[in-house]
């Protein structure tokens, strides 16, 4: 078993990949059990999308800022003429991707998709020119919201913690406070968002490992901003909505139990071998 490790300086990309830690299970990949044992022991390839670039872009400009220079901003060329097709071949060509793959290119997802794959070879993320200005306008918007600002001021950010077999990064770190950043299409939907994805359990997850690894968490925080601007700043600038929802104690311990509870079955699933779809509910039409 892995022993503890704490506060690791690694990249995003060794984080999932990398030969000491990708094995490990992060809480993305528990909460799979959660939903259902066979998917945690069978998952389905998982592959970026644009939604997953800007998420990215935005953690990257909100919580670490002396990183941005290492994303790889995508050209700013179209994707349906053949002319364009023919430049987004060259470009992926000069980053380095094989001609091979990009001989086989035909829509604009498949061009994107190449464009991640050659970029984490150098451990790199990539985003369009929007997604990085958006990320722009949602750090000086989390900055602007005294909460949000205060729970990121001096924080340990994007550190990672293993114990046995387990991982995690959480995104900040202040004494006991965890806290997480979300991004969100509609921010006064974010608690049934938090709830359809179980954002609970993942901080749960995380405060349990974190246990293992010396570090004592008593309070849970969501830095939630909304992905599109409601209105300019006096800059000209867009703002985005900003709001920060603290767990409450009720939540903390149903939610910790619960990763007691699912961590037990995943040992016991281990230790069987069977991986058993979880029944959904019966459903009676009208």
């Amino acid at each position: 078993m892995k022993s503890p490790k704490t506060g690791e300086f690694i990249s995003n990309h060794e984080y999932h990949n990398g030969s000491e830690w990708g094995q490990l299970t992060s809480s993305t990949r528990f909460k799979l059990f959660v939903e259902n044992p066979a998917a945690y022991r069978y998952p389905l390839p998982m592959g970026g999308s644009a939604a997953m670039d800007g998420g990215t872009a935005a953690h990257t400009v909100i919580l670490e800022p002396d990183k941005i220079g290492d994303m790889i901003v995508l050209p700013e060329i179209g994707f349906r003429s053949n002319a364009e097709k023919a430049a987004w071949s060259q470009w992926l060509s000069d980053f380095g991707a094989k001609q091979d793959d990009i001989d086989k290119l035909s829509t604009k997802d498949a061009i994107l998709d190449l464009a991640r794959k050659t970029a984490a070879i150098g451990g790199q993320d990539i985003c369009s020119h929007e997604q990085r200005e958006a990320a722009a306008a949602m750090a000086i918007s989390v900055n602007e919201h005294d909460l949000a600002r205060e729970s990121l001021e001096g924080a340990d950010k994007e550190l990672s913690f293993r114990a046995y077999e387990r991982k995690a990064r959480p995104d900040a770190m202040l004494g006991g406070l965890l806290t997480d950043l979300k991004t969100t299409a509609q921010i006064d939907r974010f608690k049934w968002q938090a709830k359809d994805l179980h954002y609970a359990i993942s901080l749960a997850f995380y405060q349990s490992v974190l246990a293992d690894c010396g570090r004592h968490v008593d309070t849970w925080s969501w830095i939630v901003v909304e992905s599109k601007p409601f209105r300019l700043g006096p800059d000209g600038l867009p703002r985005h909505r900003v709001q920060v929802y603290t767990a409450g104690d009720d939540m903390m311990t149903e939610s910790l139990n619960q990763v007691m509870d699912y961590t037990n079955q995943l040992r016991e699933c281990n230790r069987s071998g069977e991986w058993k779809n979880r029944q959904l509910p019966l459903i009676t039409l009208n």
